[in-house]
């Protein structure tokens, strides 16, 4: 019985372990097709590590900007909103997130993240 559970936990070991490598190559992948201007790709990718619960907050940031670098406004704006009240994102993605929200014609929230963009 002991022997059992020694196998067990191995196995489980193990394939967590697999899991979390897996979702660490779809990020370093989606970073390379992201850096190649392949964002279609790197969308792929990224959406990877969001089903999976991996490094979540930056895949939807990276998602944000692929979306919004395809000009396909109203996919990115879900993906800002996740992101955009977060302490670590930086200043420049009130900007985008506005230009996006701008895009689909909410002009008077833009207009606020345009200004909170400004401060």
């Amino acid at each position: 019985m002991n022997t059992y559970k020694h196998i067990l936990t191995v196995i489980l070991v193990g394939l967590i372990t697999q899991l979390s490598i897996a979702q660490y190559g779809a990020q370093k992948r989606a970073d390379y097709y992201f850096g190649q201007f392949s964002y279609v790709k790197a969308i792929k990718e990224y959406e990877k590590m969001v089903e999976g619960n991996y490094n979540t907050n930056y895949a939807h940031q990276r998602l944000a900007e692929c979306h919004l670098l395809i000009r396909d406004f109203k996919q990115a704006i879900p993906h800002f909103e996740k992101v955009i009240n977060s302490t670590s994102i930086p200043t420049d993605y009130y900007f985008k997130y506005a230009m996006a929200l701008h895009s689909v014609g909410e002009i008077k929230e833009a207009e606020k993240w345009f200004k909170r963009y400004k401060k």
